[in-house]
């Protein structure tokens, strides 16, 4: 059965929390959980080192470009179906930025 969870949020997310998500990113790893995160600053950076803290963490980082953060994922593609979805769903797609809003190739 395949596990995972998707470890995201603010990057001005206070200390405190930064450090509890950097626990269950641990803990969620160890259990066999997959972390699904963005690479982003802040809580999905707490998440993700938590994950790296044990051996063989399953990590599904989707960057918005190469080298983003200098994160080494891999996943770094974003389809323009997927774009356009977004810009369906998205409440202010208008102010997600330029680079935000385009396709990572």
């Amino acid at each position: 059965m395949y596990q995972a969870y998707t470890g995201v949020g603010s990057e001005r997310t206070p200390p405190e929390v930064l450090g509890q998500m950097y626990r269950w990113g641990r803990v969620l790893a160890a259990a066999g959980y997959s972390l699904r995160s963005g690479g982003d600053s802040g809580a999905d950076d707490a998440f993700e080192q938590g994950a790296r803290e044990v051996p063989g963490a399953k990590l599904e980082i989707s960057l918005p470009w190469k080298g983003f953060n200098n994160n080494p994922s891999v996943l770094y593609r974003v389809e323009p179906r997927a774009l356009r979805l977004a810009a369906t769903l998205h409440p202010a797609w208008e102010g997600v930025s330029a680079a935000g809003r385009r396709p990572a190739w």
